[in-house]
């Protein structure tokens, strides 16, 4: 049986021509098979059907390069498959590559791109943060000790308020129109304006006073919800407070607390403190500031009052005037007593409280955990563990405060 080659004399068509070329039809694989395989019933009989899938065999091996039509309707790449011999250089069955390899390692080769496409598709977690500022290092830091790159498999969204409730709730909206996967808020009011947001994107909470008061979990083992996080308070640390004021100020008779009626923790803070001072025998001069304009009749009303020592919780609003605050106390020998080392380091007089810095690495660590398919709801608020009690001497000369060597040496840290 002649050989038959593609188009009608001369060489085969090559280049686009070729791909439009119609392949002829040349007997079934069936036939081939019967021929090579000697049937009584094939051309030449047995004998004959043996030599012609020799020559066959020949044939294909010697002139692959002259582009023989294929012995069924396949494509150029799969009959080579077929033939078994579809790389240049030495031929023969050695050097095979079955058709069902050959569309093994097609297919292979596709699905490479569609998993690199999937790899660079998979959802990169966003964490909205509210009213970022120098201590939020801490928790990205603490996200990069756990493994995230910012910008690789973490994305930061920043929102701005200044403390401000109205802007607050503004910002917190639109972090979850961001449709962010967290959002980390520090501080009750910060807390309370993400809650009023969403009930769904899980909210990490940090330095907080009062979750349980302020409404923002049911429990402190059983949070339940989308909230969880840390408190900045612990038991009794209102009256440790004033015990320390007490030891440096032998006198101290009255006692006036800065507090800001709009933040949903100070109402449990304030019925603690009228606690602990019925104990030790000191007068409570609570003093609310909800507004920048309402500072100057605080200050006057401490001075009337005429109170001995100062008292404040570590309010977002109330922090971003902590330099006027300071100069107040220092200008009037007010010493006063603070929660967080960062304000004795400010110029306040002392502090006794849980570690800021801490509170913020312990709160990267729920984030990655709640990252990892946590629930909120499954992790109890945590509550410090360690207090501790900071003295900045400098200010302590200023206002003529002398401080017992007993006392320097309990303290944790003192900046001179």
């Amino acid at each position: 049986m002649p050989l038959i080659k593609a188009g009608v004399g001369g060489d085969p068509p090559v280049g686009r021509a070729r791909e439009k070329r119609k392949f002829s039809r040349t007997p079934s694989p069936e036939i081939w098979s019967e021929m090579i395989s000697g049937s009584e019933e094939g051309p030449g009989g047995k004998w004959g059907g043996l030599f012609l899938g020799y020559l066959l065999e020949k044939i294909y091996r010697r002139r692959d390069r002259d582009r023989l039509v294929p012995p069924t309707w396949m494509d150029a790449a799969v009959r080579r498959a077929e033939v078994c011999y579809p790389f240049a250089g030495k031929h023969g069955r050695d050097r095979a590559v079955h058709r069902r390899e050959f569309i093994t390692l097609l297919g292979g080769a596709a699905a490479w791109p569609l998993a690199a496409r999937a790899q660079r598709s998979a959802k990169v977690p966003r964490i909205g943060i509210i009213d970022d500022s120098p201590i939020w290092n801490v928790f990205r830091q603490g996200l990069r000790d756990l493994g995230y790159l910012e910008g690789q498999n973490i994305v930061f969204e920043y929102r701005y308020a200044g403390g401000l409730p109205d802007r607050l709730a503004w910002v917190a909206v639109e972090l979850v129109n961001r449709s962010v996967d967290l959002i980390a808020t520090f501080g009750t009011p910060a807390t309370f304006a993400a809650k009023q947001a969403t009930t769904t994107i899980p909210i990490v909470m940090m330095g907080v006073g009062d979750p349980v008061g302020a409404g923002f979990v049911a429990s402190f083992n059983r949070p339940g919800g989308n909230i969880t996080g840390n408190t900045i308070l612990g038991p009794e640390v209102a009256g440790k407070r004033l015990q320390l004021l007490k030891e440096v100020v032998p006198s101290l008779l009255r006692v006036a607390f800065l507090w800001n009626p709009d933040n949903a923790s100070h109402p449990g803070q304030l019925a603690e403190l009228r606690l602990a001072v019925e104990t030790l025998g000191i007068k409570l001069l609570p003093v609310a500031v909800r507004s920048p304009d309402e500072f100057d009749s605080a200050f006057a009303a401490m001075i009337s009052e005429r109170a001995d020592a100062f008292l404040m919780t570590n309010d977002p609003f109330h922090q971003l005037s902590i330099g006027r605050i300071i100069d107040f106390l220092v200008y009037n020998r007010l010493p006063g007593m603070f929660l967080t080392r960062e304000i004795v380091a400010a110029g306040g007089f002392m502090s006794y409280g849980a570690s800021v810095p801490d509170l913020f690495r312990r709160g990267a660590s729920y984030a990655h955990k709640i990252l990892q398919g946590t629930k909120p709801a499954d992790l109890p608020i945590e509550q410090p563990v360690k207090f501790e009690l900071v003295v900045n001497l400098k200010t302590a000369k200023a206002m003529g405060l002398s401080i017992p060597e007993s006392f320097l040496l309990r303290a944790d840290e003192v900046i001179e």
